[in-house]
């Protein structure tokens, strides 16, 4: 499982930090030929700033895994954010 952390350090301050968002993502694929995932996707809400929270579970289809992680963590920001503008 890949998890990703957004975390707020205000004024660069590790011990006020919050965390703002996270991704876990998991590998569903059920052999070495597919390349599934499934994602879990939060996001802390901030009315005062217009932002509206966010839970979604997000499913990839054929990733490729030769790809950096960085890839796959991409992808599940953009269905991330496509779902959420079709709320």
């Amino acid at each position: 499982m890949i998890v990703v952390t957004v975390q707020l350090w205000p004024f660069g301050k590790e011990e006020e930090a919050r965390t703002l968002a996270e991704a876990r993502i998991a590998n569903t694929s059920l052999n070495i030929l597919e390349n599934r995932y499934t994602a879990y996707v939060t996001e802390e809400a901030a009315p005062e700033l217009g932002i509206s929270g966010m839970d979604k579970k997000i499913h990839i289809q054929e990733q490729d895994r030769r790809q950096s992680v960085w890839a796959l963590i991409n992808r599940v920001i953009d269905e991330a954010m496509v779902s959420k503008a079709s709320d």
